[in-house]
Order: structure tokens, then C-alpha cells, then sequence
């Protein structure tokens, strides 16, 4: 993406079209993403939560309510932001919600037990496509884990959905470019991740029987740790 005002404007309009066609306060049953999130971050009761380009941020309220998590929910869109808020508060969560930059997370270093975010990275070109990931890291705590969720751009699937969604049922929410399972992995070596935990593949379409075997590598994840003091028991 372009510059910051552009990307407000964007995203405000998509998510002011979604949330006033056919959004409801409901957090959603998990699904495939919780599923595979739950898998690699491996939350635990209490941890602190961060997720970087949020949206209307309902899988981290589930995680949170879940796991009772100290979850933080941060995107550059003020439409989304309130309907979250009014999500968590009609469900008794408590949770913050930062209207802000995934480039310049406003927060210090080692603040968050897990970072994480679903299909925000691709949005990035240039610099800021490696930026994104290290910002992710910095403000990761010791030992912390990262996740990031993308669409794999090996996906013949992915294309046609995105054709289908992106013009004909969503709307046009901006330029996005996939990642390959490759290139992934390159980005999150490059940062100050310890170790990588995990990469996988998973089906976005896993519950329509004519899909199941097609939509297998629609999205890819990989889970990081971020290095910090040698642990003592």
C-alpha cells in the first residue's frame, strides 16, 4: 500500500460495507484459522495478546474469551475498532483497542506473550513488507510467539477466490500480494526470531465437500519464537 491516508480510506470503506451489509455481534464458532492459530501459538491461561491489523478482531476475542487472554486489537480502522468494541462489550470481555500503524506498533519492546495476525502481510511491498515482520518481533516478549497467517500465492484456489470475492462479494479492499511457502519462511528468518516452530498449509473451504480437496494450501502459516534469556526451570 501507498501511504497511510490511503490505506484509512480504503479499509474504512471495506469494512463500512461489510459490517453494514451483514455483520451481527456474534463471535463465530471456531473455524479452520482458530484452529491452526490455537495449533501453533499454543496460548496459555492469562498470556497477553496482540493482534497486528485486527479487523473486527473476532477471532482474538474468541482466543481471548477462550483462553482468558489480555488481548490488544490494533488496525488503522476506526469502523472496525467499534465494532469490536461493541462485540467484546456484549460478550463482557475486556480488551484494548489501539487505532494504529502494523509498520509503527506503538508499543515497547518484549510486551506481548503472542503476536499475531490473519492476512495483513501480503498487503506490503518494498521495505515494508520485510517491516512488518520485525515490528511484529520487536514488540513479541522473550520467548514469545509469532504468528502470521497468509494466503499461499501457489494456490490456484486462492486466485479464483479472490476473483470471486474481491470483486463480485467483498469489494475491492486493495492491492494484495500472496506469499509462497518460500518466501515466508524468508521473511520470518530475517528477523530476530530464535526459532521457527512451525510452517503449515490448511484449507480455508474445509467444510464444502467439493472444495475439501482443492482448498488444502489456500492459506499458509508459520509460528515463530522469539530468543531471549536461556529459561531456568
Amino acid at each position: 500500500m501507498s501511504n497511510l491516508k490511503e490505506q484509512q480510506a480504503i479499509w474504512e470503506k471495506h469494512w463500512t460495507r461489510l459490517i453494514d451489509k451483514e455483520m451481527n455481534l456474534d463471535i463465530p464458532k471456531p473455524r479452520r484459522i482458530s484452529i491452526a492459530f490455537e495449533l501453533l501459538a499454543k496460548p496459555k491461561y492469562g498470556e497477553s495478546i496482540l493482534e497486528a491489523g485486527s479487523g473486527l478482531g473476532l477471532h482474538t476475542l474468541h482466543f481471548a474469551k477462550r483462553f482468558n487472554l489480555r488481548a490488544v486489537l490494533l488496525d488503522i480502522s476506526k469502523k472496525a475498532l467499534c465494532f469490536s468494541k461493541r462485540v467484546a462489550k456484549s460478550k463482557g470481555l475486556s480488551c484494548d483497542f489501539v487505532l494504529g500503524d502494523v509498520l509503527n506498533l506503538p508499543f515497547v519492546e518484549n510486551s506481548f506473550d503472542i503476536v499475531w495476525n490473519d492476512g495483513v502481510n501480503g498487503y506490503f511491498q518494498g521495505k515494508d513488507r520485510q517491516r512488518v515482520f520485525d515490528e511484529m518481533i520487536r514488540v513479541a516478549a522473550f520467548h514469545g510467539r509469532i504468528v502470521v497467517i497468509v494466503p499461499n500465492k501457489l494456490s490456484m484456489l486462492y486466485w479464483f477466490l479472490k476473483l470471486i470475492r474481491g470483486y463480485f462479494i467483498w469489494g475491492y479492499s486493495g492491492f494484495e500480494d500472496p506469499f509462497t511457502p518460500k518466501e515466508l519462511m524468508k521473511r520470518m528468518q530475517k528477523t530476530k526470531v530464535g526459532e521457527i516452530l512451525f510452517v503449515c498449509k490448511f484449507a480455508e473451504l474445509w467444510y464444502m465437500k467439493p472444495f475439501r480437496y482443492l482448498s488444502q494450501s489456500v492459506r499458509i502459516a508459520i509460528c515463530g519464537e522469539k530468543a531471549g534469556p536461556t529459561r531456568t526451570n
